[in-house]
Order: C-alpha cells, then sequence, then structure tokens
C-alpha cells in the first residue's frame, strides 16, 4: 500500500490521509483529529498497541488503548509493570500491576494511598451538602466535616455515634443533649474495667480551665484494693469524703 500524494493510498481505502486539515484516518476517510483510528468490523473493539523491541511486539504486549464495541473504553498496560499519569512532566498517579493505586507516591502499601509533602487530604463532597475531609498533618490524622454539618460513624449501615456541629457526642442518638449521650432501649451502661488488680476506675469531674483535674474537683471511683465505691473532692488535692 503507497501513498498517492494527494489523500488516498493505492490498493487500501482504509488508511486516509486528509491533506488540506493534515489528518490521518485509519478505517474512515473523514477524520476529525490529528488521527482517528476507527474499526469497520461490527463488535469488534477499536485499538491502538504501543510496543517496542524490549518487551515483544506480540498482541498481549504492550499498551494498549481499547474503544469497545460496546462504548466502554480501556487503557491497559499488558506487561507485569505499573501504570503512571503525569501533568507537567511529573507523575501524579501510579497503578501498581498488583492493583494498589498511589497518588503523591510510587509504592503505594494499601488499595489507595495518598501521599503529600504537605498535609495529605481526601474530600468527599456533595454538591450543595456535606463535605467529608480525610487528613493527615504531621502529628495529627484528621476524620470529620468540614462543612456545617454533624458526622456519623455507621457499622452495618447504622449509625452507632454521632458529633454534632457543636462537638455533642451521641452514641444512640443523633440528637445528643449533653458532651456525651449514650441511648439504649435496653439500658444504656459504661463499663471501666482497669484489667489489673488492686488499681482504681472512676470519673474526675472539675470546672473552669482547669490544668489539674485529677486534683481539684470530685472523683467517683472503685477502689480496687478495697472494693468499694469511693467519692473524693477537693480544692488542691482529693480526699475521700464517702
Amino acid at each position: 500500500t503507497f501513498w498517492n500524494s494527494v489523500n488516498t493510498v493505492t490498493g487500501d481505502n482504509d488508511f486516509f490521509w486528509d491533506d488540506a486539515n493534515k489528518r490521518l484516518g485509519l478505517g474512515t476517510t473523514t477524520p476529525h483529529f490529528n488521527l482517528q483510528v476507527n474499526e469497520t468490523t461490527a463488535a469488534t473493539s477499536a485499538c491502538i498497541q504501543i510496543t517496542n523491541v524490549d518487551i515483544g511486539s506480540t498482541a498481549n504486549d504492550g499498551l494498549h488503548l481499547i474503544a469497545s464495541d460496546t462504548g466502554n473504553a480501556y487503557i491497559q498496560n499488558r506487561e507485569n509493570g505499573f501504570l503512571s499519569l503525569q501533568t507537567n512532566g511529573t507523575e501524579k498517579m501510579r497503578i501498581l500491576s498488583t492493583g494498589e493505586v498511589g497518588i503523591g507516591t510510587a509504592t503505594p502499601l494499601h488499595n489507595l494511598q495518598v501521599s503529600s509533602a504537605g498535609n495529605a487530604e481526601i474530600q468527599t463532597q456533595r454538591v450543595g451538602g456535606t463535605g467529608v475531609l480525610i487528613q493527615s498533618q504531621a502529628a495529627v490524622g484528621v476524620i470529620g466535616t468540614n462543612t456545617n454539618h454533624r458526622l456519623d460513624l455507621k457499622t452495618n449501615s447504622t449509625t452507632y455515634m454521632t458529633i454534632t456541629t457543636s462537638g455533642d457526642v451521641g452514641i444512640g442518638t443523633v440528637t445528643p443533649d449533653e458532651k456525651l449521650h449514650i441511648l439504649d432501649t435496653t439500658g444504656a451502661n459504661i463499663i471501666l474495667n482497669s484489667n489489673a488488680v488492686a488499681a482504681n476506675s472512676g470519673v474526675y469531674m472539675s470546672e473552669g480551665a482547669d490544668a489539674t483535674p485529677t486534683q481539684n474537683g470530685a472523683y467517683a471511683y472503685y477502689d480496687g484494693t478495697n472494693n468499694e465505691f469511693r467519692i473524693a473532692t477537693g480544692a488542691a488535692a482529693l480526699a475521700d469524703r464517702l
């Protein structure tokens, strides 16, 4: 097959050069872009394959760009290597041959790993609704909303804990009335277990911006040494009152 210097080739009408627009068509005489590949056989996908001498040139080698006959599109690395997506000459995302996806890292250790020299962030956002942020800072991990909406924690599609926009925490309720509100129709209980012999378990209570809540205020606790319930209070040092 040879180009006849005008716009077609002799002996093969599936190869067309649009000299006026400088476009090449494979399987079409009306290419719409610089290069257009059109599969003319029904129920057959169109594929562009890129290979080199090192990886081989069989049908199962190289990079494949595929437009399937069912309307789907595929980018395939047929080799046992990674697939890299780059902008501005720098890799931004990598898919390993084992399926791990890295954004900002070439060596992801999990199904999806996002890394950054600054804060690494993943955000999901409903248009006009809640924005949920997962953030890795230098010394803090953050999960929450960055819009004026509560955060729910679920298991098995059921909400079991809620943090409201005012900071109240609800367990068994999405409308907590206090900083911690536990609701259970079979009885709301809290277990404090030291898991050690002769150790105390209890709750400290104080007021104001107290830097030493274990020394100033009140302490209701279980005395593990004497197997007794006690209440201690004090202004500078707690002493048992009961």
